[in-house]
Formats: structure tokens, C-alpha cells, sequence
């Protein structure tokens, strides 16, 4: 891992937050609020909830350890309140994970690496492509089961419920990805970071 690949992950996480943020403000105030039976109660419960556990890394990763009491005080729904309260309290999370003197911390933390490697790092070990994605296991299942939702509420002219079905499958898949994703190669399929060993008979007979 090297200064562009933490710059990548940065740049994933803003953009996943966007996505989810964007998503919600399609919805009706009481859709957002409503309990849903999820774990954190409501739609907007989740995102608190999502906004407060990136801080608390944060603080944990500059030195800061907060108690579970102080920690959580600003990420509730009740603290937050509206949309555009913890978008402004994210969007400050944002800015201070961003700036250069983070990821020259989390460099810090890495390997040293050779420079004259840097070229061979930012390639696919197997075929040399500079071309990768972020795969998890069933995204493609959630993300067509969810579309499957949204058509049937669609159908059925619950077109709120749509909107919020479209976002609860936007948010699962955004953070399986997140959770469990990695990078594979878009030219190979293979394992992006995997080391190059001999090719398996198999391949060969392809």
C-alpha cells in the first residue's frame, strides 16, 4: 500500500457517504424517521450512527480515546436531529480525515517500501493492468433483490416505500463493500494484491 492507494480509500469513503446522503434526502421526513425494525431504528438512526463510528475511529486514530458516553453525545438522532445537521457534522469529519498530515500518519504505519517497487505495487501482480474495482460477496444478489423491491412497491404505486427501499439497498451493498470489499482486477478477475506464484494447470487450458 502506498500514498495513492490511502488516498483512494479516502476518496471511497467520501464518495459512499455522498451516495447515502444523497439517497436520504430524496426521502420524506417521515420515512427517514421511521422505525423500521433495523438495528439502530430508523433510517436516519443508521446514518448517525454510521457518522459517529467513522469519529470515534478518527479520534482513535489522532490519539483520542472518548468513553462510550462522550463519544456518542453528538451522533444520535436527537443530537443530530435533522438531515442537514449531520451532514455538516460529517462533512467536518471529512475534512479533518483528509488533510496530507493523515495520510502521511497512516504511511507511517506501513512498511517501508522501495521506490523503484512503486510502479510494480500500483500494477496487478498477475497481468500488469493498472485497472481494478471494490468486489464484495452478494452485492450483486442484494443489489438485485433490492431492485426487485423497488419494481414490485413501483408496481404496487407505494412510490415512498420505493424511495426507501432504493435507499436501504443502496446503503446495504455500499457498506458490504465497505465492510468486506476488495480490489480485484478489471483486466484479470484476479486478486489484485495477490502475490504472482505459477499459474495453475487449469489456466493454462483455457
Amino acid at each position: 500500500m502506498n500514498l495513492q492507494d490511502i488516498r483512494h480509500l479516502f476518496d471511497y469513503t467520501e464518495w459512499a457517504n455522498d451516495l447515502a446522503m444523497e439517497a436520504a434526502d430524496e426521502l420524506p421526513d417521515a420515512d427517514l424517521h421511521r422505525g423500521t425494525g433495523i438495528s439502530h431504528g430508523s433510517i436516519f438512526g443508521t446514518l448517525t450512527h454510521m457518522a459517529g463510528a467513522e469519529w470515534i475511529w478518527l479520534e482513535r486514530w489522532t490519539g483520542r480515546s472518548p468513553a462510550k458516553a462522550e463519544a456518542w453525545t453528538m451522533w444520535t438522532p436527537e443530537s443530530c436531529g435533522d438531515l442537514a445537521t449531520l451532514n455538516d457534522r460529517w462533512q467536518d469529519v471529512g475534512e479533518v480525515r483528509v488533510p496530507e498530515s493523515q495520510v502521511e500518519r497512516a504511511l507511517a504505519l506501513l512498511p517501508a517500501i522501495d521506490p523503484a517497487q512503486i510502479e510494480e505495487v500500483e500494477r496487478c501482480a498477475w497481468c500488469g493492468s493498472k485497472d481494478a474495482r471494490v468486489v464484495a460477496p452478494f452485492t450483486t444478489v442484494l443489489a438485485s433483490a433490492g431492485a426487485a423491491v423497488v419494481a414490485w412497491e413501483i408496481y404496487s404505486r407505494r412510490f415512498e416505500a420505493a424511495v426507501a427501499a432504493a435507499f436501504l439497498a443502496l446503503l446495504v451493498v455500499a457498506m458490504t463493500k465497505m465492510a468486506a470489499g476488495r480490489l480485484v482486477c478489471t483486466n484479470c478477475g484476479r486478486e489484485w494484491r495477490a502475490p504472482r506464484a505459477a499459474p495453475d494447470p487449469s489456466d493454462l487450458e483455457d
